[in-house]
């Protein structure tokens, strides 16, 4: 039997708690303005009534569904498995809805460290690079990846923006993986 080893980088609970009171703000601004009267406004949409308790209860209900998932997330329950694995076999993303999926080792041509609006991101160029955007299921999520291959060169960067490890740390750990797989493929 062959032993797969693998490394799982699951999303950071410090982020995801300041998410959580980022959250908690809104919900609070949002109970603000539907209990208090903004008659001396400045502005004058302000003075309507209604106009701020529509954007107080909206305020409400968009950050409150957005605390309940931080809330799952935060005690580990999560709607998406919310990691990346790397392993023997590849790499694979079940972090974001436009996920990837699978990549095998085979398939990797490079990986480097782009930056985008001074955003740093992991880069995987792949071999076959259409394969990966004709995956995708929806259009937005096409659209996405292929906006990132005309400005990176492949329709794969990982951002590790809500995630335990640093750009730089992952690609230490994956390049790590990918030079085992060299050595062993040879």
């Amino acid at each position: 039997m062959i032993r797969v080893e693998s490394t799982d980088f699951s999303t950071s609970k410090i982020k995801t708690t300041g998410l959580l009171l980022v959250s908690l703000g809104f919900i609070a601004l949002g109970l603000y303005m539907i209990f208090i009267p903004w008659n001396d406004s400045v502005f004058p949409i302000f003075r309507n009534r209604a106009f701020v308790v529509t954007v107080g209860l909206i305020n409400i209900l968009f950050f409150g569904v957005g605390f309940l998932i931080f809330i799952f997330q935060l005690f580990g329950y999560s709607f998406k498995e919310n990691k990346i694995k790397i392993d023997t076999t590849g790499i694979t993303d079940k972090y974001r809805l436009g996920s990837f999926g699978h990549i095998p080792w085979i398939d990797i041509a490079e990986i480097k460290i782009s930056t985008i609006n001074d955003q740093k991101y992991l880069t995987i160029l792949v071999h076959n690079p259409t394969a990966y955007i004709d995956r995708q299921r929806t259009l937005s999520n096409r659209k996405e990846m292929e906006d990132n291959y005309k400005l990176t060169g492949s329709p794969i960067n990982i951002s590790s923006g809500f995630f335990c490890i640093g750009v730089d740390k992952l690609k230490m750990k994956i390049d790590t993986k990918f030079i085992e797989y060299k050595k062993g493929s040879r």
